[in-house]
Order: C-alpha cells, then sequence, then structure tokens
C-alpha cells in the first residue's frame, strides 16, 4: 500500500493508529516506519478494515514490520542445536534470520482482530518468501515480560537461552520455518 498511495495519505492513515499499551509500537509507526520503508530497511504491512475500504476509508486494525537480521548464536549453544537451527551445519556462530520487527493492534479495532492474527499474517508472508528465496528461522526480539514471552510460545517461537546481552537487551525467541 505504502508504493500504491501518495504519502500524504498514508500519512493520514497512520495518524489515526494508537497503541496505549505500548506506546514504543506507536511511536514506531508513526515517527519511524516511513523512513524505514523508503530506506529498505524494513517492509511494513498494514491489515485494514474491510468494511472501511468498501467506504473508501483505510482503517487500520493492525500491522506488522518484516525486515532481515543476522542472528549471533549464543557460545552456550550446543553442536546439535546449530545444526538444528541451520539445517546443515553444527559448527556456525551466526545465522540469518526474518525478523518480525514490530507488530501492533490499533486501539480502535482491538476487539477485531487478535494478536495471533497478526503473527499468523506475518509468519504466511515470510513462509512465501522463504518458499521463494530460502530461509528457514524467523527472530522475534522483546522486552522481558511473560505475558510476551508467553503469547510468543504459544505461537511456535522458542527462547532463546543467550547470556550476551544485544544493543537493546532484549530477549530473543526463533522459530523454524516448516
Amino acid at each position: 500500500m505504502m508504493e500504491i498511495l501518495p504519502i500524504e495519505i498514508i500519512k493520514d492513515i497512520i495518524s489515526n493508529f494508537s497503541c496505549e499499551i505500548d506506546k514504543d509500537i506507536e511511536t514506531f509507526l508513526k515517527e519511524k516506519a516511513l523512513l524505514f520503508q523508503e530506506k529498505n530497511k524494513a517492509k511494513i504491512y498494514f491489515i485494514l478494515n474491510e468494511s472501511s475500504i468498501r467506504e473508501y476509508k483505510f482503517d487500520i486494525l493492525g500491522y506488522f514490520a518484516l525486515s532481515t537480521k543476522i542472528l549471533h548464536l549464543p557460545e552456550e549453544l550446543s553442536k546439535s542445536q546449530r545444526k538444528k537451527l541451520d539445517g546443515l551445519y553444527n559448527s556456525i556462530s551466526e545465522t540469518p534470520t526474518f525478523l518480525i520487527g514490530q507488530i501492533g493492534k490499533n486501539d480502535k479495532n482491538k476487539n477485531n482482530i487478535s494478536g495471533k492474527d497478526i503473527i499468523n499474517y506475518a509468519q504466511q508472508y515470510l513462509k512465501s518468501v522463504s518458499n521463494m528465496i530460502g530461509g528457514r528461522i524467523i527472530l522475534v526480539e522483546l522486552k522481558n515480560n511473560q505475558k510476551l514471552i508467553n503469547f510468543y510460545i504459544n505461537n511456535g517461537f522458542s527462547l532463546l537461552d543467550n547470556n550476551t546481552k544485544n544493543e537493546e537487551d532484549l530477549l530473543q525467541m526463533i522459530k523454524i520455518i516448516v
């Protein structure tokens, strides 16, 4: 959609998004998403209310941001775990991943879509990309919040035990695409 609609309309659509539960989600969309899209650092996908489209309005239910990232594997990871992640080799120290960088629900429509729906949309896109170009791991990075951890576990992700701190001090969870 960002390639189809004029930037002014996109900015207007984004301005109606709010996420009180996590302001970082709202701030990213309103202040960084267009730049990330323009510089090809990430692609932003909106999930729109279909009934509002019929009225020529664009009402965001939720969104997600997709990118790639090199995952530096923790030293404590066993050779068998490394081979499971890579699919071939047990001596790797890093591996490319698909990153779900942001996922968020619009407060205005929070009862019209679930987090599970949004993560499923993101995973469908990534599975399609994986089928075209290869790639086998989806990565999410998150704050140490048990509710978030449980959400991702319930959606098939596993917590990566990592004693090495990343730049934002975030936990990393992964899912192997099958």
